[in-house]
């Protein structure tokens, strides 16, 4: 399956496998988590996602690089202006120059969309999601763009962007849709979330979907030092890299988001998600802080439904740091507001490896 179609499905449906859970939940969107009390004993005998993650098999490991093989050489690419892990196409240029202009009329990027099946097919699937979904089905750009926003569409234009640069073998591609598969998750996530707690849910997607974009970028640059067999007669994941992402991904992530051009604050949340300490010691507050809690928050929701590169052992959701600096707490209202965000998630999700 290629890149492209693979997160066409992601989108759309295709068939995967699951651990399953019965959330008896409704959707409801733009509003405060529902109020209505729900039995102690009923809570108490619910089956709870977040308490019980999916378990992932181990996957093989390549070496890991040196910091400086891999880092000095992304920022001399920064430096001369040869980025070809960031480069974006013509096409897509194109129509982010139009929607970063002020009163831009989304019919002015229909057309040039439109030339694209893939980017076409990907709006129209994730504005039928149910991140986004509103209960209508939506046919046509006209309906989509307006509905997804302006950050969202330049999010999806900016992943798109990148996917194009994935090095033309095997594990690049899988490596590839499975770090895609997981932005969209999160930013899934995040946006479900940030509509109750952060308060503007298309930027918390925007956060969400390019909180890894880094890794992307790493794989280009992976090709040219680290020599890759074409594939491998065994079951793998993202985790193959797990010796070289960590150490460079969110880094990377920073100088594509610079890059980009992108917002500050939704630059520190690509590249701090990971170190809230660091943002408390510096003084980071108020909304600054709470997006970076949120991509973290989303990133440790998805690997406890099964997306990521590493399994989670010994769950505690509540305790971890970013929910407190949301106010996440365990209620009735709460885990209403989970299980919706299991179903809108885990449907695609693919088989544990």
């Amino acid at each position: 399956m290629g890149l492209f179609s693979f997160i066409s499905n992601f989108f759309g449906g295709g068939e995967t496998t699951v651990k399953s859970f019965d959330s008896n939940k409704s959707s409801k969107t733009k509003q405060e988590v529902v109020e209505e009390e729900v039995p102690e004993e009923e809570m108490e005998e619910e089956v709870l996602w977040w308490e019980n993650p999916v378990q992932r098999e181990d996957s093989p490991e390549f070496e890991a690089l040196t910091n400086t093989v891999l880092y000095d050489e992304l920022n001399r690419s920064l430096q001369e202006s040869r980025l070809e892990i960031i480069e974006i196409p013509d096409n897509i240029s194109a129509i982010l120059d139009i929607i970063h202009r002020k009163n831009f009329k989304y019919d002015e990027i229909t057309q040039l969309i439109e030339h694209s099946p893939v980017l076409t097919g990907d709006f129209l699937s994730i504005a039928n999601s149910a991140a986004f979904s509103r209960g209508i089905a939506i046919r046509n750009l006209g309906q989509a763009l307006p509905r997804l926003g302006k950050q969202t569409i330049q999010s999806i234009l900016f992943l798109n962007a990148s996917k194009m640069t994935v090095p033309n073998n095997s594990i690049f591609q899988k490596t590839a849709e499975e770090v895609i598969m997981e932005s969209q998750a999160v930013a899934k996530i995040s946006r479900m979330l940030g509509e109750k707690l952060y308060g503007d849910g298309n930027e918390a997607f925007l956060a969400g979907l390019l909180h890894n974009i880094g890794k992307l970028g790493l794989l280009k640059q992976i090709a040219n030092f680290y020599e890759v067999p074409e594939d491998l007669d065994m079951e793998y994941h993202q985790s193959l890299f797990s010796n070289i992402f960590p150490m460079f991904y969110q880094e990377a992530g920073e100088i594509i988001g610079r890059y980009w051009k992108l917002e500050d604050k939704i630059i520190q949340s690509i590249s701090h998600h990971n170190k809230i300490d660091i943002l408390i010691e510096n003084e980071v507050e108020g909304l600054d802080l709470k997006i970076a809690a949120l991509v973290n928050i989303s990133v440790y929701m998805a690997k406890l439904i099964g997306f990521g590169d590493s399994t989670i052992s010994e769950p505690d959701l509540f305790g971890q740091q970013s929910a407190e600096i949301l106010g996440l707490k365990d209620s009735p209202n709460t885990r209403k507001l989970l299980n919706e965000i299991y179903d809108a998630v885990a449907e695609q999700m693919p088989a544990a490896a």
